[in-house]
């Protein structure tokens, strides 16, 4: 089974490259993805989450296996060279030079603490170690990826870094005596690639046409020929659509992408992408949906945040920025509203306005529509056009996890087959604690677009490395029932009090007298509340019915001649 982590604390290293890679490889750069697996003596396995290395390491071809086994020393190491022994030193944690136990085949169980990583994954190597496990000595530490500092440029042995929690699982065989196997497994089917993301505005799809996935041939001497690669297609209604193709040959050590036709999703609701291959039983799948009004990455399983370190947030400039790319359809359209979701909004409020900002932008990261967005080589907005604005300060009522939406100031028209970054802000100056913001996510999903944008000392096209996808979702003008219409400004509208108990109050001001004014009002879960239509309208105040419903949030909409404007109001019972 897999063993759940609990947070991923990463040291502000993010991906460059446009094309995200696949989850879990040896080092971060690796082609190749490899599962981390525990083998007992009964023959069951267990696979766990790891991070690796960031800046050192040979690329790991072939699946390597081992006997698991404490790496041990003589227990003498003097850390600060003042000649005196360190007296809380343990053998395990592997630092001493060329007394490591001999592991001839092994692989290597190493305690984090008291040298770099890369020495002792060298002391283990060495040793005659064919990898090495490195655990966190902290409980609820996370995952950290492992730069090279002393000796990286000797290490060939593949290393990786485990959460404590997954160590003491993973120990308490090899200290029992129990015959406990390590592989780093390499994958030869993976990299799945299919929707541009997660979920789809039903306005905005488009032609899935980068579907493809990765063969690789790990045999050095021999080619792989006539393989048969499918994908199988089901959409919501359970119609199965296949798309085959037929690889001649793949040779030693080749790593090959095989390209399927197009395909056009049609109705709202869930699809499945099932991959398989001729050559074995393995199968890779990929889900995406079509919504009736949000762009998401995230697959909706959220329980995880990512963040940098405190003291990466304090190197980077107190800055953190979050978000997420998306794409729109041939008829553009206009987005209304933005959610997004923190795991520690307790921790960062302040109570001062200004300190607990969090600023909503909406890039156009093609504003001269010529059809190319990013090269690659952007490392801030500048490239960028702003076309959506919305602030949000913490309340100090946010419950982590809690979906936090914003409206935008004004909506934002998209225009057709636009490339967009939706990216939420946030400087820790005011503040002055010193905590970046624990954005939540949900997966680490492959697609053949951005995915993901990080700033923290820079902007990063790409992400985090690992791919964890924010929850940072952007919403059509459906999402409050409207469609194909012109923003209506702000102070055309008005509702009040807000927010709100027994009634609620909506004041139109307009130029000139409508024959009809459609007015909604939805919840947080898009559940229509009321509709109302009014006529001959100009300048009047409406008055809802508010004490029938629960305290929470709801969304106000306003269709008239002159445009179309979404309010937010709270209700407090």
């Amino acid at each position: 089974m897999n063993q759940k982590f609990t947070k991923i604390i990463l040291f502000g290293i993010v991906m460059l490259c446009f094309t995200t890679l696949a989850f879990s490889q040896i080092p971060n750069d690796s082609p190749y993805p490899i599962d981390f697996v525990i083998t007992d003596a009964n023959g069951n396995e267990s696979t766990y989450e790891y991070a690796s290395y960031v800046d050192f390491g040979e690329t790991l071809s072939q699946t390597v296996s081992g006997e698991l086994e404490w790496a041990r020393d003589d227990g003498v190491y003097d850390a600060d060279g003042d000649g005196v022994p360190d007296t809380d030193y343990t053998d395990s944690l592997n630092c001493s030079w060329n007394t490591t136990m001999p592991m001839a085949g092994k692989m290597a169980l190493i305690r984090r603490g008291a040298c770099f990583f890369s020495q002792k994954i060298l002391n283990a190597q060495n040793a005659g170690a064919v990898g090495a496990i490195i655990c966190n000595h902290t409980p609820d530490d996370g995952l950290v990826n492992m730069l090279g500092i002393d000796s990286a440029e000797l290490v060939t042995i593949p290393g990786i870094f485990i959460t404590y929690e997954d160590c003491e699982l993973i120990r308490a065989g090899i200290d029992s005596g129990t015959s406990t196997t390590a592989t780093f497994r390499v994958n030869t089917f993976y990299n799945q690639l299919g929707p541009y993301a997660y979920g789809t505005p039903v306005d905005h799809v488009l032609p899935l046409d980068e579907i493809q996935v990765n063969l690789l041939n790990t045999d050095p001497s021999n080619a792989i020929l006539n393989t048969t690669v499918t994908v199988d297609i089901t959409d919501p209604s359970g119609t199965v659509t296949t798309l085959t193709e037929m690889v001649d040959s793949i040779l030693p050590v080749e790593d090959r992408i095989v390209q399927f036709g197009d395909y056009i999703p049609a109705d709202i609701g869930t699809y499945t992408m099932n991959f398989s291959n001729s050559l074995g039983a393995d199968e890779l799948t990929t889900t995406f949906k079509i919504t009736p009004d949000t762009w998401h990455v995230d697959n909706e399983n959220i329980n995880d945040w990512i963040a940098t370190t405190d003291q990466g947030f304090i190197d980077d400039g107190l800055r953190y920025d979050f978000g997420s790319t998306y794409l729109t359809g041939a008829d553009g359209g206009v987005a209304t509203h933005v959610t997004f979701m923190l795991e520690n909004a307790a921790a960062l409020f302040t109570g001062d306005e200004d300190s607990d900002l969090f600023q909503i932008r909406l890039y156009d990261m093609d504003p001269d529509g010529d059809g190319i967005g990013p090269d690659g080589t952007e490392t801030d907005y500048s490239s960028f056009q702003v076309v959506g604005f919305a602030d949000y300060s913490l309340t100090g009522n946010e419950a982590a996890y809690e979906d936090i939406i914003v409206e935008f100031d004004d909506p934002a028209v998209l225009k057709a087959n636009g490339q967009y970054a939706i990216m939420i802000q946030y400087s820790g100056v005011n503040a002055g604690l010193g905590i970046p913001p624990h954005y939540a996510y949900g997966g680490t999903e492959d697609y053949p677009y951005y995915g993901t944008f990080v700033f923290t000392d820079q902007l990063y096209l790409g992400g985090w490395a690992g791919g964890w996808r924010g929850v940072i979702r952007l919403h059509t003008d459906n999402f409050v029932g409207t469609t194909d219409i012109e923003p209506l400004a702000a102070n055309k509208v008005n509702v009040f009090p807000n927010p709100t108990n027994e009634y609620v109050n909506l004041e139109i001001n307009l130029d000139a007298n409508a024959a009809e004014v459609r007015i909604g009002i939805v919840d947080m879960m898009g559940k229509v509340i009321t509709n109302k239509t009014l006529s001959n309208v100009q300048n009047e105040v409406t008055t809802f019915n508010t004490s029938h419903l629960s305290s929470g949030t709801y969304f106000m909409s306003v269709v008239t001649p002159e445009g179309f404007r979404s309010m937010k109001f709270t209700v407090v019972k």
